[in-house]
């Protein structure tokens, strides 16, 4: 993972952004691998990602039911993700309604 990190932030434009998705048991390889050439406060983001909302047993003794979408800045200060704009969303993929109008 660490060489395709690299290669993605040399190809990074200052206003561009990264988005890794990950799970429990790469989540520190990011953080090591940008540590390194990413400064400190670029992580705009930690989503966490439910997939599976009954959990599935890894052997661990849990069940995980998620995962994680970690999300870089070159330039934090530059970059600007807007998700504010209707024009943006399908409304077929929120088909229910609330009574206020939201979906």
């Amino acid at each position: 993972m660490r060489p395709r990190l690299e290669l993605a932030r040399r190809l990074l434009r200052d206003h561009g952004a990264i988005f890794v998705s990950i799970d429990d048991n790469e989540i520190a390889l990011p953080a090591a691998a940008h540590g390194r050439g990413v400064r400190r406060g670029q992580l705009l983001a930690q989503v966490v990602v439910n997939l599976n909302a009954k959990g599935r047993q890894l052997g661990k003794g849990f069940a995980t039911s998620h995962e994680y979408l970690l999300v870089y800045a070159r330039d934090a200060r530059c970059t600007v993700l807007d998700a504010s704009s209707t024009e943006a969303v399908d409304e077929r993929d929120f088909p229910l309604t609330a009574a206020d109008g939201r979906r």
